[in-house]
């Protein structure tokens, strides 16, 4: 695994449309995007409920230590104070990351970071459009994802499987004693 790049992309729109028609998306038929879509006036909220980021900053904790488990070095920003700030509590996170399972789910959230780089470089590069307003190749991603919720289909389903592993993730923190929720914010 290697760490996820933050410069901005430099390939040709043509590869992002061909990641736009590739990147998992969330399923047409999952229960989440009918409520979404059947009710517009609310769909941000019911959105970000459905399909938002688990514990909001949570992530940068197991990114983090992803990243050290790779001998790579941690953004002192995102990632140095979640794993600084899980390695003061001292004994209980030692044996939370000693144990067997926590190194299974470990293993697991990298592979959710290897298969989060494109789409994190294809986030990027939308970032970029927008402050651009390069709108008419945003459409055209749009079009080549044909997805109803469009765009925030990728977002969904990339966000879909990093948040089963982090819930799994506070749910076994839990279980050795420490408070998930500190690493939230």
């Amino acid at each position: 695994m290697t760490k996820l790049e933050y410069e901005i992309p430099t390939a040709s729109h043509e590869y992002f449309l061909g990641l736009a028609i590739t990147l998992p998306r969330i399923p047409i038929d999952d229960p989440r995007v009918g409520r979404i879509l059947k009710d517009p006036v609310h769909s941000r909220e019911l959105y970000e409920k459905s399909f938002g980021q688990f514990g909001n900053k949570f992530h940068f904790l197991f990114e983090g230590l992803s990243f050290r488990r790779a001998g790579q070095p941690l953004d002192h920003a995102l990632h140095g104070p979640k794993v600084a700030q899980a390695e003061a509590l001292g004994e209980s996170w030692k044996r939370f990351m000693a144990h067997p399972n926590t190194q299974e789910l470990l293993t697991r959230f990298d592979v959710v970071l290897e298969e989060g780089r494109s789409y994190e470089m294809f986030k990027r590069y939308l970032k970029r459009l927008s402050t651009t307003n390069c709108w008419f190749k945003i459409e055209d991603l749009e079009q080549a994802v044909s997805h109803p919720l469009g765009l925030r289909a990728l977002e969904a389903a990339y966000n879909d499987r990093r948040n089963s592993v982090l819930a799994v993730a506070a749910a076994s923190m839990s279980a050795f004693g420490i408070n998930p929720e500190q690493f939230y914010y």
